[in-house]
């Protein structure tokens, strides 16, 4: 169900501070099983909000307008897909294409970096093999408690605000931006918590993505639009723009997406046929080729679900 009605509690874009666009896209969606991964509930309902300046989607939950942070705190909903993402990754890669390409590994041994907003520690565990030393930091206790014992390494509980000043090389957000309630401010955080010429990688769902599109043909909307804890979804011309203005450049931009949910390209999305696709993506390693090829296709293309930025502080003398 898709109407357009007057919602005003928000009223500027979070990424530009721009006005919004008014009437809002209202969505009410229903459906029977929950997808693979998905934080949602059965019913959502969200006002979208779209940046005329921008071109970001800025997401209001209807229904957990005050109850969103629990998601992300001790026994969430969250910490065990993470986890199964950590688990899966000692056998198989879950992303159609690596979250941190190879080429950096040369580059970055001497690096100290941090995992914020690490869940069940699947990036941690990468950035571990890429750096000199790595620490993680969520807001969930059982996610800092697995990563601590799982990879022995430091955590802690996190806070934007307490992370040491020009302490990391390199800071990581992967599935946290888009969950930010002032990413200006928060971006700005940041990178006066980095070293001169320290690097962000920074991931979040991608507006441009096939799955969005053709999400557009379905009465349920697309997922990334339901998750409660998405407050905004960024557009890339937006983030960009808020990149230059943090004093970061893009080195690198890429996308993917998380191949094991046994996700197909369709308008809708099927959670019993979803685990049938990845029962036979562990069981047959043609259907596993094929299947991840097609999805390394629209990464070739930047169609992928996940946009994927690799930012580096320039260097203040």
């Amino acid at each position: 169900m898709e109407l357009f009605i007057n919602t005003p509690s928000e009223k500027t874009c979070k990424l530009c501070s721009s006005d919004l666009i008014i009437p809002s896209v209202f969505i009410d969606s229903f459906i029977q099983e929950i997808p693979l991964g998905l934080d949602r509930d059965n019913h959502e309902r969200v006002f979208l909000h779209y940046c005329e300046s921008c071109d970001t989607v800025n997401i209001e939950n209807d229904l957990r307008r005050d109850s969103t942070r629990i998601l992300y705190e001790e026994n969430s909903t969250c910490f065990s897909s993470s986890k199964n993402t950590f688990k899966f990754s000692e056998k198989y890669e879950p992303y159609s294409t690596c979250i941190l390409n190879t080429k950096y590994k040369k580059y970055w041994k001497n690096l100290k970096g941090l995992d914020f907003g690490c869940g069940g520690g699947y990036f941690t565990r990468k950035l571990k093999d890429y750096l000199l030393e790595v620490q993680g930091a969520d807001l969930d206790k059982k996610s800092i408690g697995f990563v601590s014992k799982k990879l022995k390494i430091k955590t802690f509980l996190w806070d934007i605000n307490d992370i040491p000043d020009k302490k990391y090389d390199l800071i990581s957000l992967i599935g946290v931006f888009e969950h930010l309630n002032d990413p200006t401010i928060s971006m700005s955080t940041l990178v006066k918590k980095l070293n001169n010429r320290g690097y962000l990688i920074i991931a979040f769902p991608n507006l441009n993505s096939l799955s969005r599109i053709i999400s557009e043909m379905s009465k349920h909307k697309w997922d990334m639009f339901l998750e409660p804890g998405h407050l905004f979804i960024p557009s890339k011309k937006g983030f960009v723009n808020l990149c230059h203005v943090n004093n970061l450049n893009v080195i690198d931009y890429y996308t993917s997406s998380h191949i094991i949910r046994g996700k197909i390209i369709s308008p809708s999305r099927y959670a019993s046929l979803e685990k049938s696709v990845l029962n036979l993506f562990l069981s047959s390693t043609i259907f596993r080729q094929i299947y991840t090829s097609i999805f390394k296709l629209l990464d070739f293309l930047k169609l992928g679900d996940i946009s994927i930025y690799v930012l580096k502080k320039n260097e203040i003398f």
